[in-house]
């Protein structure tokens, strides 16, 4: 990996080259110009989505019987049992993106022999580039990506954490539903939109065919910014990519998967002298069976 150090005009100095603090402020400019625009997208979808399924269990109550000459005892009457309902709705799309092309010339830098010098296409990605898309991905410029949110809100609800609803289960109630749920938390995926800019940074210079030496416009190198960013996030080697309990850094809170750890509560219903019933209700304390996180990476 090569950095180069782009030159700029200093109003006393002439042509110097740029700062860290400079070339910090692009890197920060890169990424928000890639939240305007990004190439990596995520959406909410019913089903199929292709980043895998997660699945939310939760206890239904064992199936009732009955007797005409008792109640059923424990042993006789069927346990609880699990429920399981798969969630598989975050779609990754990873769209085409051309070659960018550079109607400018790329950034100048001062070489040591041959005085000012036009970086590359990899110098380029390596000075401003590829530093912003780990950015995105540690989260230390957060924009242009994915998150996950405990609650109803963003793009969409993706995974929904139910349990048995206890007190819905009564002996009254035998030959009660055998599941009866209710819901004890939502997450939902959220995008990073575009919030945290360079500022008024520092422009580089490129060669003009006809006047020489020239600064850019902010349209000219923020457009070359975000053409770049587009580009690279999309592919190998630098591409920015998402999956469930993968590697790389979690992207906002876990979902959890709850389930009731009881071993039934075992219930009986006098009807009339030929019909003793009993049912067995999920019970317990409420535990954590799994936990998910959306997870972001460089592929």
């Amino acid at each position: 990996m090569t950095l180069r150090a782009p030159v700029k005009i200093d109003g006393t100095s002439g042509l110097i080259e740029m700062s860290s603090t400079d070339i910090t402020n692009i890197i920060k400019e890169s990424t928000y110009q890639y939240a305007l625009n990004p190439s990596v997208v995520l959406a909410v979808v019913g089903s199929g989505g292709n980043l895998g399924t997660i699945s939310d269990t939760r206890k239904q109550a064992g199936a009732g019987s009955s007797r005409v000459d008792r109640f059923p005892t424990e042993g006789e009457t069927a346990e609880p049992s699990t429920v399981t309902v798969n969630y598989s709705k975050i779609q990754m799309g990873v769209q085409s993106i051309s070659v960018p092309s550079t109607p400018q010339g790329l950034p100048l830098y001062r070489d040591g022999t041959s005085g000012l010098k036009e970086m590359t296409t990899q110098d380029f990605f390596d000075t401003f580039i590829y530093p912003a898309i780990q950015a995105m991905i540690a989260n230390t410029y957060a924009q242009g990506t994915y998150y996950i949110v405990q609650g109803n809100t963003g793009l969409g609800i993706v995974f929904t954490d139910t349990r048995a609803n206890v007190g819905a289960y009564t002996a009254g109630g035998i030959y009660e539903a055998l599941d009866q749920p209710t819901t004890t938390s939502n997450y939902s995926l959220v995008y990073r939109s575009a919030t945290i800019d360079g500022g008024s940074f520092n422009l580089p210079l490129y060669i003009d065919g006809t006047s020489g030496v020239r600064e850019y416009s902010y349209s000219q190198f923020e457009t070359l910014l975000q053409n770049f960013m587009r580009y690279y996030a999309t592919i190998s080697g630098s591409q920015v990519s998402y999956n469930i309990n993968g590697a790389g850094s979690n992207q906002g809170t876990g979902m959890i998967n709850t389930i009731l750890n009881g071993g039934g509560n075992y219930q009986t219903r006098y009807v009339n002298t030929d019909d003793y019933r009993a049912q067995e209700f999920p019970d317990g304390t409420a535990i954590t069976a799994n936990t998910y996180f959306l997870r972001q990476t460089i592929i």
